[in-house]
């Protein structure tokens, strides 16, 4: 079922300058829309064709809607030719969306110079062309032929329906404004962050089944410390066009790695249940999780619930902490062992957060141990 809280979420990941906006504005489902548009006030959007988009493209989707409304292209039409205004400023948030990372979706007007302009500067570029004509039939027929978003409920009445709140940003400034907020969002992570650590003590010594907070807890906290790495922040450049390339891009891929041991007697639902949890508490990102007994499997990736269906569980030997441990990447941020804890402790010290099922009581050097009881675990969906 599509879920456009996600979608939204992703995309308030991308552009936090959206927050500024996203509490006033209503997104309403309607699959008589060939994509998404808005009049302003509401963003309308067809499910089943956000469905058919990869997550970036329906970020682009619902991206460029909100930028519309962000910038006011509504009430500074003015008295402008509706169909040339749009074109222009299709062109400008396509380029500013481009920039940031996004894929452009097939068939909208993707103008490289447009960047450099305000929407007013490159209407009047675009108007005074001696193939405007010309250009605004292939415009439509490109809109027809393709699957884009449309401007058809821009209305005189929802012109001003959002302008009394909204700050003036121009087109130029979006980057900057947008990156100084993620800029801020990062130090609040890191300060949340420093704090977190400072109070870590409470957690309980490693291998004490009594810590304050459970596995879940936990990883939570953990994906809060991801996602503040997320951006990376550099410094940014003119490329061979002379166009200014962002001071920032976000990435996706957090590394998180998860070894199930397999030893013996296994039950297949306790770990997919367990894996289930997992990619709840992580949400889009991916996960890799291996199997591991005397020997280590090789990762899986694990995307969505498809994947976590089709996970192939290997093993069924001995227990050999000292190969599980060896087969996480040095550079993972997260590494998780989920055991039932009956197999000597390795002997170097790491920082993995082991996940103890059953009744071992274990005391690895390094970590951090979580205890949980199997019944607690169990597979959402299955039907018996």
């Amino acid at each position: 079922m599509f879920n456009i809280n996600s979608v939204i979420e992703r995309t308030l990941i991308y552009f936090p300058i959206f927050k500024l906006l996203i509490n006033n504005i209503h997104f309403a489902q309607n699959n008589n829309e060939q994509t998404a548009c808005t009049n302003g006030d509401t963003i309308y959007y067809n499910s089943s064709f956000l469905q058919t988009l990869t997550k970036d493209e329906q970020v682009f989707i619902l991206a460029h809607e909100l930028m519309h409304i962000t910038l006011k292209h509504l009430s500074r039409l003015e008295n402008r030719n509706m169909e040339i205004w749009n074109y222009a400023t299709d062109a400008i948030i396509n380029q500013l969306l481009k920039q940031n990372g996004l894929p452009l979706v097939e068939g909208v007007v993707d103008c490289p110079d447009a960047l450099s302009y305000s929407a007013e500067e490159y209407y009047d570029i675009i108007a005074n062309r001696s193939d405007c004509e010309e250009l605004m039939k292939k415009y439509r027929q490109s809109v027809r032929e393709h699957v884009v978003a449309t401007h058809e409920h821009w209305s005189e009445e929802s012109k001003e329906d959002l302008a009394g709140y909204l700050p003036d940003i121009a087109e130029q400034e979006v980057t900057e404004i947008n990156k100084e907020m993620i800029h801020d969002e990062n130090q609040a992570y890191k300060k949340h962050t420093k704090e977190s650590e400072s109070t870590s003590t409470s957690l309980g010594s490693v291998g004490d089944a009594s810590s304050v907070i459970d596995w879940k807890s936990f990883l939570q906290r953990k994906k809060r410390k991801i996602t503040a790495a997320d951006y990376n922040l550099h410094h940014g450049y003119f490329d061979e066009d002379g166009f200014y390339k962002y001071p920032y891009e976000v990435i996706r891929t957090a590394n998180i790695e998860i070894l199930i041991d397999t030893s013996y007697s296994v039950d297949d639902d306790l770990v997919k249940a367990f894996l289930q949890e997992c990619k709840n508490i992580f949400g889009e990102y991916e996960i890799k999780v291996g199997c591991f007994d005397t020997k280590f499997y090789g990762f899986q990736k694990i995307t969505n619930k498809k994947d976590l269906d089709n996970f192939v569980i290997s093993g069924r030997g001995g227990t050999d902490f000292s190969v599980a441990v060896n087969s996480f990447s040095k550079k993972s941020p997260v590494k998780i062992i989920f055991t039932d804890g009956y197999a000597d402790m390795p002997k170097g010290s790491s920082d993995v957060i082991w996940v103890v099922y059953g009744l071992a009581k274990i005391n690895p050097p390094g970590g951090i141990v979580f205890y949980v009881d199997p019944d607690s675990l169990t597979l959402k969906g299955k039907t018996k």
